[in-house]
């Protein structure tokens, strides 16, 4: 693939500053989007910074590591830019146990954003909110996993810093955990700053951070991508704690390596 400074992109799709897109749905800088569900708005030209783009074929991929079997008392955040459905993020089976998971999944004519866990018996523990309102503009999305009054778990999802739903749960997270890899960015979409804490995080906290680059060492940070690497493969846990990624399936370019542009949430 190949990136040139904000200029031109082209890595199975294009990109020349707002111009044209094609990778599962269509996008032409006004854009269109049909899949069950219709986006026919305008689309957020973003700020110049690195981010990444996506589709339902690609995907960043972060190897297993205990850090990442995060349970109750923890936070994952990120920027999307929606123009379509998939799979935003999630650590598990593709069709089994899950304990992250994080999804745009077309309901009717429209489009849902899910969030929770499924149990290893295939229990699932989700909420789910309308989201076609923000398609094509970039997007605060959180759920955060703290300890319920009942002493189960309660499921919080917030959308742009509100949160749109809750979900108190038995405490089966355990019966989620695998093994498996934490993979994001298998959707119709973009994605900027992801982010996984220890610690339950407030709306108000979540907004004052979420346009500031982070700076390591920051206590209850378990992992860190704020996806700026381009043009390269790896991507880097800026959390210093070792949950580095790659593009695609490995460290060499391939089919399903999302590509760089340089449009991004962030200043």
């Amino acid at each position: 693939a190949s990136f040139d400074g904000g200029a031109s992109f082209d890595g199975g799709a294009s990109f020349d500053g707002g111009a044209s897109f094609d990778g599962g749905g269509s996008f032409d800088g006004g854009a269109s989007f049909d899949g069950g569900a219709s986006f026919d708005g305008g689309v957020d030209a973003g700020r110049p910074s690195i981010a990444l783009g996506c589709s339902r074929t690609t995907q960043v991929l972060v190897p297993d590591r205990p850090g990442l079997s995060l349970g109750v008392g923890s936070t994952f955040e990120l920027w999307v830019r929606a123009r379509g459905p998939g799979e935003i993020a999630f650590k598990g089976q593709e069709d089994g146990q899950q304990h992250l998971a994080f999804r745009l999944e077309e309901s009717g004519s429209a489009l849902d954003l899910v969030a929770g866990w499924v149990t290893d018996r295939l229990e699932r523990r989700e909420v789910r909110v309308p989201f076609a309102a923000s398609l094509g503009r970039w997007t605060h999305v959180a759920q955060v996993l703290e300890r319920s009054a009942s002493g189960g778990v309660r499921l919080s999802l917030f959308v742009d810093f509100e949160e749109v739903a809750a979900l108190d749960a038995p405490d089966d997270l355990g019966r989620a955990y695998s093994t498996e890899p934490l993979r994001f960015g298998r959707f119709d979409g973009d994605l900027d700053e992801a982010r996984l804490w220890s610690v339950p995080r407030a709306a108000d906290t979540l907004r004052s951070q979420a346009l500031t680059r982070l700076g390591i060492g920051r206590t209850g940070l378990a992992a860190y991508w704020p996806l700026e690497e381009a043009p390269g493969q790896i991507v880097l846990d800026r959390s210093l704690r070792g949950n580095d990624a790659f593009l695609g399936r490995g460290t060499a370019e391939d089919d399903a390596d999302p590509r760089w542009i340089f449009d991004g949430a962030l200043p």
